[in-house]
């Protein structure tokens, strides 16, 4: 009787939000339960890096995994997007095919990073040479193995995919806790954080590709992977480039207080990925007959959730960081303006849809414009305004992928549907 009842209800919300609600929370559950694993845990490594480290060797760190994430836009980023789409649509030998175009291309990757870590030792800076070189060999093999989300998520397999997830980062987590706790090296904390990562990304990998049919290659998907690699650069580098222009123009103190003025906010902000993850698989493998019609109304619902989110942040914000961060006091005004950005978390509905549905041109456009203004605000806010600088650069990137995301998929709505 409950179980029709909640049955009822469910088809009730549906017609009147246009949302497949029951779809949502069956493949939403799983998503959403790794996703929050993922942001206990990664509670628990910042919690780790506030209380254990000192402000500078986190500063430096932070550095490192940033420069480390700018390095990793040479890889074929995209490539994951493309194979879910592939194998959503029963292509699944496109997985195969990937893996050894990934490690070819990954080579790349190795280079830079290698000849960064030779530049640091020359600078007699054994420490950054030392984990830009250990990064040199880790990520490559990293960067291949995490393919194994694309092919699950394609496979809508998102049970298999969360206990993978759960496995990894606990593990993940857990060495790098007993690294910021034992030891205050830049060096070890590499090891912990990204070497764990890897080992588990191969094994999943490796336990997938045995399963996976190598039959169906979708050359087309390959191809469009790589163009959504090339697109990615850019928005990667805008992304990161804050990070890396604070730390020298600021300091690492500078860059520590930034990183965790920030993190609780953009935390937040990618549990809208259960969103895309859930929706991107179904709507690549089906039509968007009707779907503009009820853009409108998810977004409208998307922002209420949103803004209840930000409200609470808002307000329960200094009392949760001088409970959990201490020693980063003075980030409160900032991580309170910043988190008012959370609302334009509601773009993830057009251009989940973008790329569903492989508009190359569009997310080119939108990737590029946001990346540009971004980077252009960087350079021109931080040395102005510090920290406060860096903050409005990056919140007027986020209005300006909300405003374009909207107008772009609205001006070729015809293309849709098609």
């Amino acid at each position: 009787m409950l179980r029709d009842r909640i049955s009822k209800s469910l088809d009730y919300a549906q017609d009147l939000l246009k949302i497949d609600l029951k779809y949502y929370l069956k493949s939403g559950f799983w998503i959403s339960f790794s996703n929050f694993w993922s942001l206990g845990a990664q509670l628990l490594v910042s919690l780790a890096y506030a209380n254990f480290l000192p402000i500078y060797i986190f500063g430096v760190y932070k550095y490192i995994t940033s420069t480390a994430a700018i390095l990793g836009s040479v890889t074929l980023t995209g490539m994951n997007t493309a194979i879910t789409q592939a194998v959503a649509n029963g292509k699944t030998g496109t997985f195969h095919k990937s893996i050894k175009y990934q490690l070819k291309w990954n080579v790349l990757y190795l280079l830079i990073s290698g000849s960064l870590a030779g530049y640091y030792f020359v600078q007699a800076n054994n420490s950054l040479g030392s984990a830009f070189l250990i990064l040199a060999i880790i990520q490559p093999l990293s960067f291949v193995g995490n393919t194994y989300i694309a092919y699950l998520h394609g496979l809508k397999d998102f049970q298999k995919y969360s206990k993978y997830s759960i496995v990894t980062v606990s593990a993940t987590s857990l060495a790098t806790i007993l690294a910021a706790y034992f030891f205050h090296n830049v060096i070890i904390l590499v090891l912990a954080n990204f070497g764990v990562t890897m080992i588990f990304n191969v094994l999943w990998l490796y336990l997938c590709l045995k399963r996976a049919d190598k039959s169906n290659v979708d050359l087309d998907s390959i191809k469009y992977g790589r163009h959504l690699s090339y697109t990615n650069v850019l928005s990667t580098i805008a992304s990161y480039s804050d990070y890396i222009l604070v730390y020298h123009l600021l300091g690492p103190e500078s860059l520590a207080i930034y990183t965790f003025a920030t993190l609780l906010p953009d935390t937040l902000r990618g549990l809208s990925k259960n969103i895309s993850q859930a929706a991107l698989p179904r709507l690549a493998a089906g039509t968007t007959e009707g779907y503009f019609k009820n853009i409108p109304r998810k977004s409208f619902f998307l922002l209420i959730v949103i803004g209840a989110m930000t409200a609470v942040y808002y307000f329960a914000s200094p009392i949760v960081i001088k409970t959990i961060f201490p020693k980063y006091q003075e980030m409160i005004p900032i991580s309170k303006i910043y988190s008012l950005s959370l609302l334009a978390s509601i773009n993830i509905i057009p251009i989940t849809l973008m790329l569903a549905k492989k508009k190359s041109k569009q997310i080119f456009t939108f990737t590029f414009t946001g990346s540009i203004v971004q980077i252009v605000s960087i350079v021109i806010l931080i040395p102005l305004f510090g920290i406060y600088g860096a903050i409005a650069a990056k919140m007027l990137a986020h209005v300006t992928n909300l405003i374009t995301s909207y107008i772009i998929v609205y001006s070729s709505k015809k293309s849709y549907e098609q």
